[in-house]
């Protein structure tokens, strides 16, 4: 929906802009999204705010662009000191030097930025832990995507990465997928 015009004047003559409407895109993306995580029976998305329920978390960021991440929780591990290497393309928060450490080695898996981490923080409740998460990360900056195709991108998101916790679970994580 275009807001009211604005009339600017220029060098001897008038322009007419229109307010952008990029908002009521965003809003019409966001509503999709919230939609369909609803159909999923998942958390709705909130900007700068995660959700939770269960194992997942939801939030939308927009430090660098506007992306809505669904991350996954897969396993808080007590570990043997020493380095981890990380075998599938999950992130793992790790408390060592005195504070708390990302680590997405593999390709694939998504490093998240500084705010997304700050909300994660209080879920890092032992530093004897390491705690694995399953990231996606779905643009919604792209005016192509929306409607049915933003739905069916985080339908097919949410259904990889539901498979792949089962198979991290069934294998076993520790010994499938991490090497101390």
């Amino acid at each position: 929906m275009l807001r009211d015009p604005l009339i600017v004047c220029g060098v001897g003559m008038a322009m007419l802009l229109m307010a952008s409407c990029k908002p009521a895109a965003d809003d019409e993306r966001l509503r999709t999204v919230n939609e369909t995580l609803r159909e999923l029976q998942l958390p709705p998305a909130r900007a700068r705010a995660m959700t939770s329920d269960g194992g997942w978390r939801v939030v939308v960021d927009s430090s660098s662009s506007t992306r809505l991440l669904l991350i996954h929780q897969v396993a808080a591990l007590v570990l043997p000191d020493g380095t981890i290497t990380l075998t599938e393309p999950v992130t793992a928060f790790r408390f060592t030097d005195n504070r708390w450490r990302q680590s997405a080695s593999v390709l694939g898996s998504e490093v998240l930025p500084a705010a997304v981490e700050a909300l994660l923080a209080p879920e890092f409740k032992e530093r004897d832990h390491t705690y694995v998460y399953l990231a996606h990360c779905i643009s919604l900056d792209t005016r192509d995507v929306a409607g049915a195709q933003l739905a069916a991108q985080i339908r097919a998101s949410v259904s990889d990465m539901t498979q792949r916790v089962a198979r991290y679970r069934r294998l076993g994580f520790i010994g499938a997928d991490a090497e101390p």
